[in-house]
């Protein structure tokens, strides 16, 4: 019998074909293996040419590779790293307990310092039960409410900071599409350089505005010459997007 399918939220770029820009929402894969397989996999490509707020340390973690992908009683993952090999366990931060246990009745924002307690509670439930010597973790998100933005980090790596899990590295990796993504070190990790000097009070009490895709119209394009190699002219059509609330 098939495993039931994984849920998943709504994540994904925008794209505009001459109109107004539509949301392209990620079809992630519906078995927990294949996604898990295909977050790992964009990780490993994301780490390879930057990881945002990363430790510096020497020698460092990185460049990572997949050794294979283990059995269900075992964490999700033997990695090859420039320490040597690790084990890498994935989840999905998707905190919907307190949004009637659905991705269809969330809001389009959660505050930042709400997240970070809820990242900061499944980090430290997961390090009870798989945190350990040579282990990492890797946070992934589906949904764009939940999308872990700067300031949420700082302050979930300010608290980690003063408990610290038992994972060697907790990282995040944010899907762009359904193969690329961006990634950064959540802990021990690093002050970030737009809100790492801010104090405590200052972070706990920001409610930053990051617009969701559904909330951008298309205002006007305009054409844009472009001058190449070789004396090559090239027109290109630019397209300007702002929140509809603007």
């Amino acid at each position: 019998m098939a495993a039931p399918a994984k849920p998943q939220g709504r994540k994904g770029p925008l794209q505009v074909t001459g109109g107004n820009p539509t949301w392209a929402v990620i079809k992630f894969p519906a078995s927990k293996p294949d996604r898990e397989r295909l977050i790992a996999d964009m990780f490993v490509n994301a780490s390879s040419h930057r990881i945002d707020q990363e430790s510096a340390e020497v020698p460092s973690y990185r460049p990572f590779s997949i050794v294979c992908q283990n059995d269900e009683d075992d964490l999700d993952f033997t990695i090859n790293t420039g320490r040597g090999e690790r084990k890498l366990e994935l989840v999905e931060f998707a905190p919907l307990a307190d949004y009637g246990r659905s991705f269809s009745t969330l809001p389009l924002q959660v505050d930042q310092a709400t997240k970070a307690a809820s990242l900061v509670g499944l980090i430290q439930k997961k390090s009870l039960h798989q945190g350990g010597p040579d282990t990492m973790l890797l946070v992934y998100v589906t949904e764009e409410a939940f999308r872990l933005d700067p300031i949420t980090i700082e302050i979930a790596r300010r608290s980690l900071g003063k408990d610290p899990p038992k994972f060697e590295r907790v990282y995040y990796v944010s899907p762009h599409d359904a193969s690329t993504g961006s990634a950064d070190e959540i802990y021990p990790g690093k002050p970030h350089h737009m809100c790492g000097g801010w104090t405590d009070e200052r972070l706990a009490h920001t409610r930053a505005k990051f617009f969701h895709p559904t909330e951008f119209v298309h205002v006007s394009e305009f054409p844009m010459v472009m001058w190449l190699e070789h004396y090559e002219v090239r027109t290109m059509k630019v397209r300007i997007l702002t929140p509809a609330a603007w």
